[in-house]
């Protein structure tokens, strides 16, 4: 099943690979900067010539720190380098982002102009060279197996299955409450692939002959971009399945504001989500996890929290709630949805 450390893909196409129009891209032109990757999978993985080239795409914005820490993680893959490309998409920050010149061997940077994540992931995706797109986010830092395990996890269902891997959060000695609300609430990875359908893009695995088959993603979302390509992709029939071994760890949120304008961002995904008449869409599903009060009555009861961590974890999430109620307010009045 392997040879010199790598996979062997028997269900993927072995054809010298070409750029290809994928379809269902959305509004915006992208423009590429300083690419250093250059040829096609078969000539960058010469050494390995059993091995799938991987394309990991990450998206960033306004994070010089994340993707420096995202990029070491890369860094020190178990995965052959001569295997891997990674497309950085700086989705306009400002400043602007730059790459380390360690990673320049590996890493290239593209420029999206266009808003959102969603539109950085597809211009990512437009230049990638390999057989399968990993996708992850700049906060995030994958397992030193993460790649290894991703390709193993498609090879292991033949590319019928769509891969989303596991987040894992973790704590600062000193974490605020905020911190503790999501490190609590957030991420339930195995509950969305299970119950809802969906991987969040912070950890996805797919092949490049999905993507042609689903398309790209839905650049009018801001969030929910996830949730809607994974439920086009199981129309499509390539549903997603959990894959635990396949991991990355993030840190949540330390700071109320930023909280807020993730509210802010999920509240106007779901808008606009409510608001696509397709048949992959179940309105029932794009509502909240919980109503208030069951997150409440989740939270005041939750054994393995502190009493005192109870009532500052409620006290946040009443904030959010009503944060999120005035945002759909406003969103139900024509403004412009979050995109940060």
């Amino acid at each position: 099943m392997a040879e010199n450390g790598c996979l062997l893909w028997r269900f993927l196409p072995t054809t010298p690979m070409k750029r290809i129009d994928i379809p269902y891209r959305l509004n915006g032109d992208f423009m590429y900067v300083n690419q250093h990757v250059q040829g096609n999978s078969n000539t960058l993985n010469e050494r390995h010539p059993d091995c799938t080239f991987v394309s990991v795409i990450i998206p960033v914005y306004n994070d010089q720190a994340g993707i420096d820490e995202c990029l070491r993680a890369l860094d020190a893959q178990t995965w052959p380098r001569e295997c891997y490309e990674i497309i950085v998409v700086d989705n306009a920050s400002n400043p602007p982002i730059k790459i380390d010149p360690s990673f320049k061997d590996v890493a290239c940077i593209l420029t999206c102009p266009t808003s959102g994540s969603y539109a950085a992931r597809n211009a990512g995706i437009s230049k990638a060279q390999g057989e399968v797109f990993a996708f992850t986010d700049a906060d995030c830092f994958p397992d030193p197996d993460w790649i290894s395990a991703g390709a193993a996890a498609l090879e292991r269902n033949r590319g019928r299955f769509i891969i989303g891997g596991e987040v894992a959060l973790f704590l600062s000695q000193q974490p605020t409450a905020v911190e503790l609300y999501q490190y609590w609430g957030s991420f339930m990875q195995r509950e969305n692939i299970e119950h809802l359908g969906f991987s969040v893009t912070a950890n996805l695995f797919v092949t490049r002959s999905q993507v042609q088959g689903v398309g790209t993603f839905d650049e009018r979302l801001f969030s929910g971009g996830d949730l809607e390509w994974c439920w086009r992709a199981a129309h499509s029939g390539f549903p997603v399945i959990f894959a635990p071994e396949v991991k990355v760890t993030t840190a949540p949120r330390r700071s109320l504001s930023s909280a807020i304008r993730q509210v802010r961002r999920v509240a106007g995904g779901r808008h606009k989500l409510r608001k696509m008449k397709t048949a992959h869409i179940n309105p029932a599903a794009v509502k909240p996890r919980r109503t208030g009060w069951a997150a409440a009555r989740w939270i005041l009861s939750h054994p393995d929290i502190s009493a005192w961590n109870r009532i500052r974890i409620f006290c946040v999430a009443l904030v959010l709630r009503i944060a999120q109620v005035i945002e759909s307010l406003r969103l139900s009045h024509g403004s412009t949805a979050e995109r940060r």
